[in-house]
């Protein structure tokens, strides 16, 4: 005979049901208990739930901040490679430059954060990280080139030149990600 099921919530009884239909149901929400089971579904997905965090806590610190060091790099590669001093001239007032400099951070962050999102190991995060990396260090490089009258534009305080350089960079950031994005996580 099956045990009857109550609904804590509106304490209505389903004497004919089984235990296990209206579980597959609602066992998500935790709303039915067996009137003979002590332990509800909701305490014991408490339990791998907590599990779950304790084994994924120190992989997610340990990716998160390689991921976090590989973009502290890059930013110290960029600010060097730039034609520009724009750290001086951020701190000498110049608003521009601070914004060409957040633009070139967020967008190489970008395709860093693609590859932390698809990566199947930590060596896969470091090795299409460091390619993500150099590719938009070297998109950067070109934009720099292509634009020639932009640092001194950046230095002049124009926010024209600091909006243009800023799409551009975000512009190949959007590319670089959707390329190495790999939603069923398998490379190539």
């Amino acid at each position: 005979m099956p045990i009857p099921l109550v609904d804590p919530v509106t304490s209505a009884v389903f004497p004919r049901c089984s235990m296990i239909a209206p579980m597959f149901l609602s066992e998500a929400f935790g709303l039915f208990r067996t009137s003979q089971d002590k332990t509800t579904v909701t305490e014991a997905r408490m339990g791998s739930v907590l599990q779950s965090f304790q084994a994924g806590f120190p992989t997610f610190l340990i990716w998160t901040g390689t991921a976090g060091a590989m973009l502290i790099l890059a930013a110290t590669v960029y600010i060097l490679l730039t034609p520009w001093k724009e750290l001086a001239l951020v701190k000498g007032g110049n608003g521009t430059a601070g914004l060409a400099l957040a633009g070139a951070i967020v967008g190489l962050a970008i395709p860093l954060a693609s590859c932390l999102a698809s990566s199947v190991s930590l060596f896969d995060l470091m090795l299409w990280g460091l390619v993500a990396l150099i590719l938009q260090l070297l998109a950067y490089r070109l934009t720099d080139l292509l634009l020639r009258d932009l640092p001194k534009r950046i230095e002049n305080d124009e926010a024209g030149a600091a909006i243009v350089l800023i799409s551009t960079k975000l512009a190949s950031a959007m590319l670089l990600a959707a390329g190495l994005w790999d939603p069923a996580l398998q490379r190539f």
